[in-house]
């Protein structure tokens, strides 16, 4: 059985990046974020930035059923 190896590009993107990356309005993604469509990391400050952590997408995108 073959194996196939997906690397995902960064193992995170801001909100930002992943705007530009997916082309997403930001309030799509702030909603999707908000009903945990999205996981993010944990914040490093009060006030830092908001990470998507993309792995963790590709991995539940692994994870479906097809």
């Amino acid at each position: 059985m073959a194996t196939i190896a997906i690397v995902p590009p960064a193992p995170f993107w801001t909100k930002k990046k992943f705007s530009e990356q997916t082309g997403e309005s930001m309030s799509s993604i702030e909603n999707n974020i908000k009903s945990g469509k999205y996981p993010t990391l944990p914040k490093e400050a009060g006030k830092g930035l908001v990470r998507i952590n993309i792995v963790k997408m590709f991995e539940n995108s692994a994870l479906q059923q097809v």
